[in-house]
């Protein structure tokens, strides 16, 4: 089965933009894979620092070491999130519309390893598939397992998807049992690059939510967060449009 990150097409190669591509999309595409180079230069630049060190027989000690690791530190903090721009930029664009099965999908999410040892996943999908863009749907399902459990307070805990149809739209929800976000930072937390707790290497960088509304928005749906488990947590809900045909299942994602 394939990587997640390969199923979200996240290589070194910039995508060549299609017509689909708004130009602030476009634009931050290409100036974030040239910014990445640059980063990853400087992610390996603490490393090359110490093996120069080691053949000059010495070893990083007490101030230098600390800073050196503070350059580890920042630059892998960097990398993420250049990949999290690349990531956001990629939303709602070439991309074919197609009818996903959403347990398939949630199958290849999990067996990333998104979710920690620990963290219990349940779903009950009453509304089995909905119209997206294969690699959308992988970001999204990612972000808010992410999501869950990074912000959880407690190193288990339990995660709900379930899925039904309204009408002419598939309302989606991710729902656990963690500390929730009050009421008055809901809307917030929903732009890009914006966190509640503080900055901890290896922690989010304030994308998840963001990738979830953009992708609301450009497939014409909504989203709005809830409380979640057991009157803790959060929900995260998704109303997303049903393709009305068979034959409008299949299209390239248009601009927004």
């Amino acid at each position: 089965m394939e990587n997640l990150a390969k199923r979200m097409d996240l290589d070194d190669r910039p995508d060549t933009v299609g017509a689909d591509a708004s130009d602030g999309d476009t634009m931050l595409h290409l100036v974030s894979h040239e910014i990445r180079e640059s980063v990853r230069a400087l992610v390996e630049l603490p490393l090359i620092i110490a093996d120069d060190l080691a053949r000059l027989g010495q070893r990083p000690m007490g101030p230098v070491a600390q800073h050196l690791q503070l350059m580890t530190d920042h630059g892998a903090r960097l990398d993420r999130l250049m990949n999290d721009v690349i990531i956001h930029s990629r939303i709602g664009r070439m991309q074919t519309l197609r009818r996903m099965n959403l347990k398939t999908a949630i199958d290849d999410v999990l067996a990333d390893g998104v979710l920690p040892r620990g963290f219990r996943l349940r779903h009950d999908l009453r509304q089995s598939w909905i119209d997206i863009g294969e690699r959308d749907l992988m970001v999204l399902l990612a972000a808010l397992l992410r999501n869950a459990a990074q912000h959880h307070d407690k190193t288990s805990g339990n995660v709900f998807i379930r899925c039904h149809r309204d009408a002419d739209m598939a309302v989606l929800q991710v729902l656990d049992d963690g500390p929730g976000i009050p009421e008055e930072f809901r809307g917030k937390v929903l732009d890009p690059l914006t966190t509640l707790g503080p900055r901890q290497p290896g922690r989010s960088n304030g994308m998840g939510l963001a990738h979830a509304a953009k992708i609301a928005r450009r497939y014409g749906g909504s989203i709005r967060l809830d409380d979640g488990l057991k009157g803790r947590g959060t929900c995260v809900e998704l109303r997303l449009p049903l393709a009305p045909a068979a034959g409008q299942r299949m299209r390239t994602l248009p601009n927004g």
